[in-house]
């Protein structure tokens, strides 16, 4: 599939984006355009990282977190793409060359690809950051956190791994994210906010009940894996699944907490 093309309009102009998609699409709502998906369906690659790609997919699935990701993905005119990070306040111009050559990350989406590729040299100018992401080391502002740490360096040069989706989070959307692991009071508390407003929260699931696979209805569950949550309504969930986004996994709430599931929403104002 073609690359998005849904850009900012500062990137193109809307005669141009008009011009350039289908000719019996009815362009007269610019909403249309603001709010189509900001990334095409992709399939995380051998590199990792779910904590990203697992926020990233969640960010997408509400109008306010494709606004955002389409400013912070930015196509530029000679096939580059500049990706900000606003966790970190800082922004990366990714070559095509890098985009193209740069093995085992995701496929299906070269902003995604440019976004790992950000995050990987994040990580490496930045052996100080911690990944290993806590509240009581986070000091937040208003809106956003200085997130350095001190004694914390990459296991591993190569490897992409934000180790765990609510630093991911942070890192994408500059908010802070709520994680009602261990905390099933204020997960009950919470449910009827985030489903009244899930056009504002992007919501991500984990299950960390055990080191096994497990199923149901026929689907099979990692564990330590984030998915994206598509929807939830009526104590049910559909989650994406960074593996490939292009399909859908359906679980009910009570099989959500029977296997110890860390629930991380942020919400984008």
């Amino acid at each position: 599939m073609a690359e998005n093309i849904f850009t900012s309009k500062s990137t193109l102009g809307f005669n141009q984006i008009q011009n350039r998609l289908n000719p019996f699409i009815n362009f007269e709502d610019l909403d249309f355009i603001s709010t189509a998906s900001a990334i095409n369906n992709f399939k995380q690659g051998e590199t990792g990282d779910c904590w990203l790609l697992g926020a990233l997919t969640s960010i997408n699935q509400i109008p306010k977190g494709r606004r955002l990701l389409q400013n912070i993905l930015k196509p530029l005119p000679n096939g580059d793409v500049q990706v900000t990070l606003i966790g970190a306040a800082k922004s990366y111009i990714i070559t095509k060359e890098e985009i193209r050559y740069i093995p085992k990350l995701s496929s299906g989406c070269e902003k995604v690809k440019a976004l790992e590729i950000a995050v990987l040299k994040h990580q490496r100018s930045n052996w100080l950051l911690s990944l290993k992401y806590t509240m009581c080391n986070a000091p937040y502002g208003k809106k956003r956190a200085n997130m350095y740490d001190t004694g914390f360096m990459p296991s591993s040069y190569g490897s992409l791994d934000t180790n765990y989706d609510e630093y991911a989070m942070f890192l994408l959307t500059g908010f802070k994210p709520n994680d009602y692991f261990n905390k099933e009071d204020e997960l009950e508390k919470a449910l009827p906010e985030l489903e009244k407003n899930k056009k504002s929260y992007a919501i991500t699931v984990s299950f960390h009940s055990g080191e096994d696979d497990f199923i149901y209805n026929g689907q099979i569950f990692m564990p330590h894996h984030s998915y994206a949550v598509k929807e939830f309504r009526n104590e049910f969930f559909v989650l994406i699944n960074p593996y490939d986004t292009s399909k859908e996994w359906f679980i009910p709430y009570k099989e959500v907490k029977k296997h110890k599931s860390s629930i991380v929403a942020v919400k984008i104002a």
